[in-house]
């Protein structure tokens, strides 16, 4: 029992990184991916703390099960398929308990995003960003703070994105919060083929120096 218990948690603690390799091989659609990695959270901070805590504990909780049976095992070995039973699934237990570590060295990070390195945290996010601008692109709609479709609100930290000109008009500029102060100030990714971003308004703050990076995309307030 105690055997399946910490199978169970050591699941839960590593979700972020199966759902990021399951990604990662393009068996899991990028939304349910996100889901799993954010604990569906989409607000201002990059992350959900309460699934933070959650996998946490888990990992916590299945470390000390795995030790606990481990003890019993030695001490007390039953019936022979009993025995081999536990044995299988404690097996089991560490072999799934190791995936942060193994996706880390396989796919250069745990989740795919790493809150730190823009350009590799675009990569991840880019099929998002595209159909972002395809959806803009179609509609023509302009404004500050536009809300993005359910399908795609995960691509920003607010759920939102500043919007002006128009992709008839070769001026179509798209800015994609990725941290953004309670009150002002934001940085991100900008798709602005036309011209660099550079003095566009991040939420109460200028651009200053935007890194271009490819096709039209650029950041700015990254560093």
């Amino acid at each position: 029992m105690l055997a399946s218990a910490a199978v169970g948690l050591f699941v839960v603690a590593t979700l972020e990184s199966w759902a990021w390799m399951a990604y990662s091989w393009r068996v899991l659609p990028l939304q349910m991916w996100w889901f799993l990695d954010n604990g569906g959270s989409n607000g201002l901070l990059p992350e959900n703390v309460g699934a933070v805590l959650v996998r946490s504990a888990s990992y916590l909780v299945g470390l000390a099960m795995t030790v606990a049976v481990s003890v019993l095992i030695v001490r007390h070995r039953r019936t022979l398929n009993t025995f081999r039973l536990t044995v299988a699934l404690m097996c089991l237990a560490v072999a799934i308990g190791i995936t942060p570590w193994a996706s880390s060295a396989l796919f250069q990070g745990t989740n795919g995003l790493t809150h730190r390195d823009a350009l590799q945290d675009f990569r991840t996010l880019r099929p998002g960003l595209d159909r972002v601008v395809e959806w803009f692109a179609d509609n023509g709609e302009q404004g500050y703070s536009v809300e993005l479709p359910a399908t795609l609100g995960f691509v920003s930290v607010t759920g939102t994105v500043d919007v002006a000109g128009s992709e008839q008009a070769g001026t179509l500029t798209i800015f994609v919060p990725q941290w953004a102060r309670l009150v002002d100030d934001a940085g991100g990714y900008f798709y602005s083929p036309a011209a660099s971003p550079a003095g566009y308004d991040m939420r109460g703050m200028a651009c200053e120096d935007p890194t271009p990076i490819e096709d039209g995309w650029w950041t700015c307030g990254m560093a």
